[in-house]
């Protein structure tokens, strides 16, 4: 008996052996997969198109990438859209989501925003202005450094794509700098709206945390190609109607969200905007400093429109629908769909013809 529990005793040692083994030699090839493939992305950023602005009055690098519009039209008449990108991407990502739901004839200019790949962090003066939050300030430098772009590529107006998290700035310009805005197109916006009277202070967590969800490349890189399939579920939620294209492209909308170091800094401006820049359904859509035009693109089973900070302002619009309904300038487009995906992604084609039909209905055109 002895001699059998002996044996035993030995070949559970030496299975639990061989399962270690195993285990480290997995865990090797996945370091030597993880570090071969941070090279590749590292090296493909520094070979990006992408161009380089410094806007004087606020001291902000604004790297951006751009694509003139597939069209025989004059270049007086060319149409010319700012798409801001969605929390964690950057002028790649805000690149690929443009060509993606754009039309062809429209010139496309993506900039990284504050805090984003090579775009400089916003960081606040010494001495601070009491009358306004820091963050407050930050979207105002971000918005006067982007319009100097925008004079420096001599594009007096532009229609606005604001995507997800990057609604937000464009809210901002289009409230501050309402002459440079031919419309707004509003994306799944991820708007930090808080209802009229009531306190909704959200809790902060530790930037640690947040660190290490959103801003280790290993983390976000298992994330990505280790758990492809949980990460688009997670940020888009699930869909019967995804066809294999449609996943590829949501694939690769995900993938741009490496390396995470680079992108962290804007991701924690986006955050701290999120959770304290919180504005009423009155200061975001009825103020009279939103002069434009506003298709507002939405779905009530986006996973991220779950989350308190992120309810749809229908009131907003239909108290903004009846002022303009007098002043008979009805200024939202609203487009709430029963269900889709974040970004509406899994309905590309009806998503382009939506913004197509917007445009061309009410001329938002961007002219030189």
């Amino acid at each position: 008996t002895s001699s059998a529990w002996v044996l035993s005793t030995l070949l559970l040692l030496g299975g639990g052996g061989i399962v270690a083994a195993a285990a480290a030699s997995s865990a090797v090839r996945v370091v030597r997969r993880y570090r071969k493939d941070m090279e590749q992305i590292r090296s493909s950023l520094k070979d990006l198109p992408a161009k380089m602005f410094l806007s004087k009055s606020t001291g902000l690098s604004v790297q951006y990438m751009e694509r003139e519009p597939q069209t025989t039209t004059k270049p007086a008449m060319m149409m010319w859209c700012l798409v801001l990108h969605p929390s964690g991407g950057g002028c790649d990502q805000g690149l690929l989501l443009g060509e993606l739901l754009l039309p062809k004839d429209c010139g496309i200019i993506a900039p990284s925003r504050a805090g984003y790949l090579k775009s400089s962090e916003w960081k606040p003066p010494q001495q601070e202005d009491e009358e306004k939050q820091p963050i407050g300030k930050a979207l105002d430098a971000q918005a006067k450094a982007i319009v100097e772009l925008l004079d420096h590529l001599d594009l007096k107006q532009v229609s606005i794509v604001g995507l997800s998290a990057g609604s937000i700035l464009a809210l901002e310009l289009t409230r501050l700098y309402p002459s440079r805005v031919s419309s707004l197109v509003l994306v799944s916006p991820i708007i930090p709206y808080k209802q009229q009277g009531k306190d909704e202070t959200l809790p902060n967590p530790p930037q640690w945390v947040l660190k290490l969800a959103f801003g280790n490349d290993f983390v976000k890189w298992m994330a990505v190609r280790l758990f492809t399939q949980a990460t688009l579920q997670s940020m888009f939620g699930s869909s019967s109607q995804v066809d294999q294209c449609q996943k590829a492209l949501q694939t690769a909308i995900v993938e741009a969200l490496l390396p995470a170091q680079e992108r962290f800094p804007g991701f924690l401006l986006d955050f701290e905007a999120i959770m304290t820049h919180r504005l009423t359904a009155e200061q975001l859509f009825l103020t009279k400093e939103i002069q434009c035009k506003i298709l507002f693109l939405a779905s009530q089973t986006d996973v991220q429109s779950k989350l308190e900070y992120n309810r749809l302002p229908s009131t907003a619009s239909s108290e903004t629908r009846m002022r303009k309904q007098e002043e008979d300038q009805m200024i939202i487009t609203e487009i709430i769909r029963e269900s889709g995906t974040h970004m509406l992604l899994d309905d590309i084609p009806g998503t382009q013809v939506a913004i197509k039909q917007f445009f061309a209905k009410n001329n938002a055109s961007s002219f030189q």
